[in-house]
């Protein structure tokens, strides 16, 4: 014999049926007998995911996106606690006016825009300054340290006085308050560290403050331009720029894989149906969050459109083997059973590949890649639920036709010609 005994056994041991099969063969059978059940099963759970993402919000606070314990977040608890706070917000005032900033009247603007934002939003607030704070303290030095003196004076020569010491004293630290002809100024707002969620009310809030306490000098000052700046407001800038930007990305390849999908399976009905699988998992993933109170991040932002990236292919498999079986056969039941066996051990094996991988990012210490890793790795398996159990469902339930009729016609016309040419 040309095979030795050894050889025999191992040619046997391969073709032997993989322990997955008799799980997979029973799929079609049962799909078959309750078909409805499974898509108005998957469409309630799919609705729930939806009511859940409508809850979940847009939450970025990079001194929390470390393990509790970590160098980062001590860090920020001291700067908080003991400093002068992690985050800050400016208010960069132009008055297009020389020595504008020597008027009392808006030296007393700035100062109760001052006290307004440090009493309301004293949860935020660490300190404020501005150049009325240095004009205080000088008229206070000024008159022998008298508490009751550290004022904005009402006289304006005594202010432009004032302003004359302090430049002589420290004509640098004037500088970085008020430039040289006195139009221009700024006010510092110093800020304990919080998520960009709990910062968007204050960041709106203090916008409409600044307009609201600078109304008053808008006759006298009509060119005057006020903006609200620094490391805050750059954070929350960015953070709308993603959180948009994924969505427009999400959006666009959603719709780009259903055109794609009708093209190439050459029906309509069948390009909708096939992204219900992929539109599953990547509602799942939001949705999940809503419903368990965690907030998105610029990290767990990005799972959507690489999920739908992900579940798509398997469903391409599935659909394009299944075509081809349906073209064949003309049997929805025996096109799902071959199939699902010839597809079916593939795309679950490559999901418990991904899905795993996916799931070792759960173990960094830095929380945003750790979450993706937890729910890019459910989402995974939710989509492979929904390509072996929704979709056959789906086409038992439909029958779409997906190009069979035109495919048979063609067919018939090709045979016609090749016997007319005989």
């Amino acid at each position: 014999h040309p095979y030795s005994d050894k050889k025999v056994a191992k040619l046997a041991q391969s073709n032997k049926q993989h322990w997955l099969q008799p799980l997979l063969e029973k799929i079609p059978a049962w799909v078959s007998r309750r078909p409805r059940f499974i898509v108005l099963v998957y469409a309630a759970i799919f609705l729930l995911f939806v009511v859940g993402a409508t809850q979940v919000k847009v939450d970025s606070n990079f001194a929390e996106l470390t393990r509790e314990g970590s160098s980062i977040r001590v860090t920020y608890a001291i700067v908080d606690e003991h400093m002068m706070g992690g985050q800050n917000l400016e208010v960069m005032m132009d008055f297009n006016q020389a020595d504008a900033l020597k008027d009392p009247q808006v030296l007393k603007v700035i100062e109760n825009l001052q006290r307004r934002i440090e009493m309301q939003y004293s949860q935020y607030v660490v300190k404020t300054f501005s150049l009325a704070d240095f004009v205080k303290e000088t008229h206070m030095v000024m008159n022998q340290g008298e508490p009751a003196q550290k004022r904005i004076p009402d006289d304006e020569r005594l202010t432009a006085q004032l302003l004359y010491l302090f430049d002589n004293a420290n004509p640098q630290d004037r500088r970085n308050l008020v430039n040289d002809d006195y139009s221009k100024s700024h006010l510092s707002i110093q800020l304990r560290n919080a998520g960009s969620y709990e910062y968007t009310e204050f960041f709106d809030q203090v916008r409409i403050d600044v307009d609201e306490y600078f109304k008053p000098l808008q006759h006298s000052f009509p060119n005057m331009r006020l903006n609200v700046t620094g490391s805050l407001a750059l954070m929350m800038e960015l953070i709308d720029h993603i959180s948009w930007t994924q969505i427009k990305s999400f959006s666009f390849a959603l719709l780009i894989i259903t055109l794609i999908m009708m093209l190439t399976l050459g029906s309509l009905q069948g390009g909708l149906i096939s992204m219900m699988p992929n539109l599953l998992p990547a509602f799942f993933t939001f949705g999940l969050l809503g419903l368990l109170g965690i907030p998105l991040d610029t990290d767990t932002l990005i799972i959507a459109p690489l999920i739908i990236g992900i579940a798509v292919d398997d469903t391409i498999h599935f659909l394009a083997h299944y075509r081809d079986a349906w073209y064949e056969h003309g049997d929805v039941e025996k096109a799902l059973s071959s199939t699902i066996k010839e597809v079916g051990q593939a795309v679950t094996f490559t999901t418990l590949i991904l899905g795993l991988g996916f799931s070792m990012l759960a173990f960094s210490d830095y929380l945003g890649m750790a979450k993706t890793g937890i729910f890019g790795s459910l989402a995974i398996f939710v989509a492979l639920s929904a390509d072996l159990l929704l979709l056959p469902a789906l086409i038992q339930w439909l029958k779409p036709d997906l190009g069979r009729r035109k495919y048979l016609a063609k067919l018939a016309q090709q045979s016609v010609n090749d016997k007319a040419g005989a």
